[in-house]
């Protein structure tokens, strides 16, 4: 991604504030039709469901792509079983805690290989006319964290606001304005709570090259 001075930035996310302008994000996704919200750019589509590629060029069920969207208890996808250990792990609690309450997560996108991400970075390019432009959609391939086995992609917009007030609980913690369905592992958050989030990943310093 392109490279962004970080400058000075809490890391502590203001409770109450942020997470209802979220929330009343996810509320008008879902009002609105979640996919017509985001369908202006097209790759957030794909973004959202890994099976929105166009041409997976050879890439299968090893490179970490999965088949529409499938649940966090799922054993055969290396999408899923290659995820970090304490993060599958926290993401099942969750996931029960949430069941408990009537909301599914399922994710449409878990780890990634770096031939994936570098197939979803080139798509990226092709859609938005530029690597600038591609990166505030979809990492580099080699920054992704997803391919550290540390983020998943969770399908529908009930889910999403579910994680995005209750996630920090488990680590789980929303990191991109413009991305509600991209969650990432961050286990301090359990004591101190989610950082703020960037409006997009090409604000994420730990994403740039």
């Amino acid at each position: 991604m392109t490279k962004h001075a970080a400058g000075s930035r809490k890391r502590q996310r203001p409770r109450g504030a942020t997470v209802a302008a979220v929330l009343g994000v996810a509320i008008a996704l879902g009002a609105l039709g979640y996919a017509t919200v985001v369908s202006v750019p097209s790759l957030a589509s794909s973004a959202r469901s890994e099976s929105g590629l166009t041409d997976t060029g050879g890439l299968s069920a090893a490179d970490g792509v999965i088949p529409g969207t499938v649940s966090i208890f799922n054993e055969t996808y290396a999408g899923i079983t290659h995820l970090k250990p304490d993060m599958l792990a926290s993401l099942r609690k969750a996931a029960k805690a949430a069941g408990d309450e009537g909301i599914e997560i399922d994710v449409t996108s878990g780890w990634r290989s770096k031939a994936y991400q570098q197939k979803l970075f080139n798509q990226g390019i092709k859609e938005y006319g530029s690597e600038q432009a591609a990166a505030q959609w979809v990492a580099r391939p080699g920054t992704s964290i997803h391919e550290a086995g540390d983020a998943v992609d969770v399908s529908g917009s009930g889910a999403q606001a579910w994680l995005v007030q209750n996630g920090r609980l488990y680590g789980l913690c929303q990191m991109y304005a413009n991305e509600p369905w991209h969650f990432e592992w961050r286990p301090a958050a359990i004591e101190s709570g989610c950082p703020e989030i960037y409006t997009n990943p090409g604000q994420d310093p730990r994403l740039a090259q």
